[in-house]
């Protein structure tokens, strides 16, 4: 399961910097955000959850009997330490970072090289489209009968 975990994350990472190489400004404008704020959300969670059972721990510690103390903390101590998930969200927020500036990092090949640019993207044209289709026309009011009287 361990290896499944590592693989399928392995797998992500390449596909998102694959995606960052290759469409470095729909990475900056629709998936470097949802991403951040994912794992940004999934740290604070975790964060959270650990100081929760610490403090559980501090407050449940005087109900366990001196001869249970090594399994008691043997329990906590199983738990992923809140420094190593930070470590892993600080990682993963630079690597994030990184692939934003990717392309312009891999343009530069000398230093006396000009960096290449990227092609610009071509502004839809939107007026031949209008321009050919029918005017709207005035909708037309419902007529109402009248009463004699």
């Amino acid at each position: 399961m361990k290896a499944l975990a590592i693989s399928v994350l392995a797998l992500a990472l390449s596909g998102i910097t694959a995606v960052a190489y290759r469409h470095p400004r729909a990475y900056n404008e629709r998936l470097y955000r949802p991403i951040w704020f994912t794992v940004f959300g999934a740290q604070a969670l975790y964060t959270a959850w650990m100081l929760g059972v610490l403090r559980g721990q501090q407050l449940l510690v005087r109900f366990v009997p001196p001869e249970k103390f090594g399994e008691a903390f043997g329990v906590i101590d199983a738990e992923t330490p809140l420094f190593y998930s930070s470590l892993i969200f600080i990682g993963v927020a630079t690597y994030m970072t990184a692939l934003k500036y990717l392309r312009k990092m891999l343009d530069y090949q000398d230093d006396k090289e000009t960096p290449k640019e990227t092609p610009p993207v071509a502004p839809l044209n939107l007026t031949e489209r209008v321009e050919a289709l029918p005017a709207p026309s005035e909708p037309k009011q419902p007529k109402r009968k009248r009463r004699g009287g």
